[in-house]
């Protein structure tokens, strides 16, 4: 029989949101290639609800709760109290051999009572500072290993919480180099939000009115997000799609020439990483936790956030497209050498100290 992992998480695609946490799930098929896997998690609506389903060899539960962006200090305990409910329930008749908490907020709090029984997977850039850096300190030290996903995150996290982080990375599926593709495309992926600068992109598109820009992501409908939408009106060279299913998202990647990062911070980029196993060129903004795999053979990197130097980035990539100085195979058999589903799976067992299970 194989051991069990439960796998807690605040976010996991599902029939509502297709899109939300798409990394979540491949953590969760990673480790279903030898354990039996339960994930529970939590679907932010408007009403009160619950919901199992089977996603590949993955069980899936999740509380359905109320939800509005801004309230957190609202809906944060009830977050916590029904991450607490279902781990009570699955502790005692999932039991798992581990547990294993993707993110320490808000799911860490409901489990502090487990202490020194489960392990964290940090993937937040929302942590540094202010109540959830107070909220995290207990989360971390009462876990057994601490785990982030790059170099760059791992250094955060020793240095503002005083732990020696594990780096674990995100796996990713084992994609094909997709030939072809309209080189002048580019494609923003990411929430329109400060963090993620699109605005930025907007101003680059403002530039080169040759190349044609797409925006996909989800949005908070802010101030932000209109100031985002009446600079997208003044373009006939832009349009944002919102939020997409992971499988359509991948297919606009798949006709795109180039992907755009311009983050403030990552800390891992999942999306670039994908866009590399496609052998799909980045223009990026140094945002931290790209820099473990991205390099001057499958990117280009801007070192001034504006977007006249923008625009130069994606017109020297677009240059290096045409001369063929991009090898894509390469790209993705490197990306993926570090990043597929048998590599972090490796460093899953050691993470979790199941080196010699090996799911028996």
């Amino acid at each position: 029989m194989k051991s069990k992992i439960l796998l807690v998480c605040n976010f996991y695609p599902n029939k509502y949101k297709p899109y939300e946490g798409v990394f979540f799930r491949y953590h969760a098929y990673t480790l279903s290639r030898i354990f039996k896997v339960r994930v529970q998690t939590l679907i932010r609506l408007d009403r009160f609800g619950y919901e199992r389903w089977k996603d590949g060899e993955v069980e899936v539960e999740a509380f359905i709760m109320p939800y509005r962006v801004g309230f957190g200090f609202i809906f944060l305990p009830l977050a916590v109290f029904l991450h607490f409910l279902l781990a009570l329930k699955n502790l005692i008749f999932f039991r798992p051999k581990r547990v294993v908490l993707h993110m320490g907020l808000p799911q860490g709090l409901a489990l502090l009572w487990f202490f020194k029984g489960f392990y964290v997977v940090e993937h937040s850039d929302r942590i540094w500072s202010g109540i959830n850096r107070f909220l995290s300190f207990p989360v971390f030290k009462s876990a057994r290993k601490v785990a982030g996903l790059s170099s760059w995150q791992v250094e955060e996290l020793r240095g503002k919480f005083f732990l020696e982080p594990f780096i674990l990375g995100n796996p990713l599926e084992n994609l094909r180099v997709v030939k072809g593709g309209y080189p002048k495309l580019v494609v923003f992926v990411g929430t329109i939000a400060p963090n993620k600068d699109p605005i930025v992109v907007l101003e680059s598109a403002k530039i080169l009115k040759d190349f044609f820009f797409i925006f996909v992501g989800r949005n908070f409908g802010d101030e932000y997000f209109s100031y985002f939408l009446e600079k997208l009106k003044s373009l006939n060279n832009a349009i944002y799609l919102g939020p997409l299913s992971h499988q359509r998202t991948m297919n606009i990647l798949k006709c795109a020439g180039i992907l755009v990062s311009t983050s403030l911070r990552e800390t891992f980029g999942y999306t670039i990483a994908e866009a590399l196993a496609m052998g799909k060129p980045v223009v990026w903004f140094d945002s931290g936790g790209p820099k473990d795999f991205l390099n001057e053979e499958n990117s280009v990197l801007v070192k001034n956030r504006d977007p006249v130097s923008l625009a130069e980035g994606i017109l020297k990539c677009y240059e290096k497209i045409k001369k063929g100085e991009f090898d894509r195979k390469r790209m993705r058999d490197n990306i993926l050498s570090r990043y597929s589903y048998e590599e972090v799976l490796k460093r899953y067992l050691e993470f979790l100290d199941l080196t010699d299970l090996q799911g028996d």
